[in-house]
């Protein structure tokens, strides 16, 4: 969720849609495997990465029928919802009960005195105080309520530990290292029957990588076991008769 600083315009000629200083939020679904694919090939460490929650969840029960809703209790939440959104309309400034500021002050010292210990994990969690403070936000308005308490922070916090928990799962063994987590996620989704080397410049990297850094991060996977190299296969003899090669996630 964030602000976009641009004008939004549709491009219907007749009744045109302006929107003005527009508020952007997404809710989307996604595998694990997918999430770790797409996101890699932007930056996860750039500050895009963590403006997201990520939530790991999974169906509670098998229903090969289908579920089913009481029809009242949609309509109950809907009507909850409606007011809930009309009186944070007349809400001009939401702001942290007096005696809810201890409990924030000693939530916020923590998240941003611990200094970073996890590498990739600590920049797409990077925005923990201000991702809490909307989630309590927004707690806050849900209740309807003038201002923001304990409980409303309790209920951010822990739902901020669980996506927290989430993104570690998730990317626990991703690294800074990007050439290299770009060859290890090809070799093991992609190319399960293998890379040589010049497709890796070439087919992976587009010659936008040069050639010592894919091989120190060949050499870095391959001392930590994650893959490994045959040499001298069918594909031949490499450039000045080294021996050709060929890589293969273990």
């Amino acid at each position: 969720m964030g602000r976009c600083p641009a004008v939004l315009r549709t491009l219907t000629k007749h009744k045109p849609s302006t929107a003005t200083e527009p508020l952007i939020s997404m809710t989307a679904h996604i595998t694990i495997d997918e999430l770790r694919q797409k996101l890699e090939k932007l930056s996860l460490s750039d500050g895009f990465g963590n403006r997201f929650l990520y939530v790991c969840v999974d169906r509670s029960k098998l229903l090969p029928f289908g579920g089913n809703f009481e029809p009242g209790v949609l309509d109950a939440l809907g009507r909850r919802t409606a007011e809930a959104v009309k009186v944070a309309r007349t809400r001009n400034e939401i702001m942290i009960a007096d005696e809810a500021k201890p409990l924030w002050t000693t939530i916020y010292t923590t998240v941003e005195g611990t200094p970073p210990t996890n590498g990739l994990i600590d920049h797409l969690t990077a925005r923990a105080a201000p991702q809490m403070l909307r989630l309590a936000m927004l707690y806050a308005l849900l209740d309807g309520a003038a201002k923001i308490t304990a409980l409303h922070i309790d209920a951010a916090h822990a739902l901020w530990r669980f996506c927290e928990a989430s993104a570690g799962y998730i990317f626990s063994n991703l690294s800074n290292d990007r050439v290299a987590d770009t060859i290890l996620r090809e070799l093991q989704f992609a190319r399960p029957d293998g890379y040589n080397r010049r497709e890796f410049i070439h087919d992976v990297f587009g010659r936008n990588v040069d050639a010592y850094a894919i091989s120190c991060a060949l050499r870095t996977l391959e001392a930590a076991g994650k893959i490994r190299c045959e040499k001298n296969k069918p594909n031949g003899r490499g450039p000045g008769g080294r021996p050709g090669e060929k890589w293969f996630a273990v």
